[in-house]
């Protein structure tokens, strides 16, 4: 009797862990499958395929991205077409969570060529220890199975041992960084806490527009004097507005003229009484400080502006950033809270804190180390995915920085390695001429360099005989 009632509790034990287990597996590949669409340039058919994995770089922000004007580099180069390119980036995004979309991604674009820029995202976003894929069965769950992912996630974090027991605290700064990630947003840029656009200002007439849309062509066209002059008219005839000093302090600051732009920025900000203010307005004051080489002063408009803005996430990542340029402990950044207790709402001070308790008694080295481990053995993985599927990659650098990590891996399995640093190096005497406003993703030109050269090693790596960019 006994021995009847406890295999009947063995059994539903057995089978209610099982459905748990299934309705969790449902339940994390529904998330996934709910993520937003991957992005083609084009739906018409072409010959060949080729897929651009990465973050922000890929993605486009701040110009035409690369893989859309790699698309129309080369089937201008074929005559036909011939090529379309297939753009799967997610701003934010890590090397480990690149990797885990990889195969899923290969699958569905049985793409020609995969080229992959990435790197930037693993300092912030790299919590998630990885290691390399078991062979056999396990490496398929692993690969297809979300929860078996999860769950090796957690058993790495408790394993580890410059990490102790600080799993639990680990999945809730990934969840933080994963929330980032899954909905596309720039790292701590969320619509709701940033103040990216300028609205018109009251007295904004048809001839402030056409002089504002006349300043913006100017600039396009590269006449950053003409365009100066154009946003100072502006801001003479509009003074609460920042329309005319944020278009003329990014004017200057593309001129080299960054003493100017403090002066048009600082004036706009603390001497226009009711004047207009944004979290855009003091991101480049402290930016303009910053490449003046003030960085303490740099420090002090982010901060400043963290008063008026604190749930701002570029002011908090700008904040952190120059600490690391200093080599300071970056954990130094959450005692802005100190003095602007609201800060503790923005969400990277919050991914921040919850980092800075898990790393506890570690220096910032050793979190680097962690780091870089978790980058290589990713980029490990990624390039025997590639031979596994027998799809030639090509991997490349940043326009002005790189990662051992991506050029060795590549070096090792035989990847075309595309170092962009000499090319920006070479083409550009100012890296203010191939940067976005933003003054860190590339503008439509810096981005068309990187069509221009991966274009060349498509066609290589392909075998194909076209003319050169």
């Amino acid at each position: 009797m006994h021995a009847r009632t406890w295999t009947a509790r063995a059994l539903a034990l057995l089978l209610g862990t099982l459905a748990l287990v299934l309705t969790a597996e449902a339940a994390l590949q529904l998330a996934a499958a709910l993520r937003p669409d991957h992005r083609t340039t084009s739906d018409a058919p072409a010959r060949y395929t080729i897929l651009c994995e990465g973050d922000s770089f890929t993605y486009g922000i701040g110009g035409i991205s690369f893989p859309e004007q790699l698309e129309q580099i080369l089937n201008e180069r074929a005559g036909e077409r011939l090529f379309r390119t297939v753009n799967v980036a997610v701003p934010g995004i890590n090397t480990t969570l690149l990797v885990d979309d990889a195969a899923a991604h290969l699958h569905e674009h049985e793409p020609d060529v995969v080229i992959v820029t990435t790197g930037e995202n693993n300092s912030w976003n790299a919590i998630r220890l990885s290691e390399p894929a078991t062979p056999g069965p396990l490496a398929l769950l692993r690969r297809h199975s979300r929860l078996a992912r999860m769950l090796e996630v957690a058993a790495v974090g408790w394993s580890h041992p410059d990490f102790h027991d600080g799993a639990p605290t680990l999945a809730e700064i990934q969840r933080e960084a994963n929330h980032l990630v899954e909905y596309q947003e720039v790292v701590g840029l969320t619509e709701e806490e940033d103040t990216d656009w300028v609205d018109p200002p009251e007295g904004f007439t048809e001839r402030h527009m056409q002089l504002d849309q006349e300043a913006w062509e100017l600039e396009d066209q590269g006449d950053y004097e003409g365009a100066a002059e154009r946003f100072a008219q502006l801001a003479e005839e509009l003074p609460r507005s920042l329309l005319g000093p944020l278009g003329q302090a990014g004017a200057l600051m593309r001129l080299g003229r960054y003493d100017e732009a403090i002066e048009v920025l600082r004036h706009a900000l603390y001497d226009i009484e009711g004047g207009e203010r944004t979290d855009e307005a003091f991101y480049q004051l402290g930016f303009s400080y910053n490449n003046r080489g003030r960085l303490d002063r740099a420090v002090e408009t982010w901060t400043d502006g963290l008063r008026a803005f604190p749930r701002s996430g570029r002011l908090f990542h700008a904040l952190a950033d120059a600490l690391f340029q200093q080599r300071r402990p970056v954990w130094e950044a959450l005692e802005v809270a100190e003095t602007v207790p609201e800060v503790r709402q923005n969400m990277l001070w919050r991914y921040l804190d919850r980092l800075s308790r898990t790393t506890e008694g570690y220096a910032i080295s050793d979190v680097r180390d962690l780091i870089s481990e978790s980058f290589r053995a990713d980029m490990e993985t990624l390039a025997e995915l590639g031979a596994a599927r027998d799809v030639p990659m090509i991997w490349s650098s940043y326009p002005d920085h790189g990662y051992a990590e991506v050029a060795e891996v590549a070096a090792e399995h035989g990847i075309p390695f595309v170092d962009f640093r000499p090319v920006f190096a070479q083409r550009f005497e100012r890296r203010e001429d191939y940067l976005s406003d933003d003054g860190c993703h590339c503008n439509t030109q810096g981005y068309r360099i990187m069509a221009e050269r991966f274009a060349d090693e498509v066609v290589a790596v392909l075998g194909l005989d076209l003319p050169e960019s």
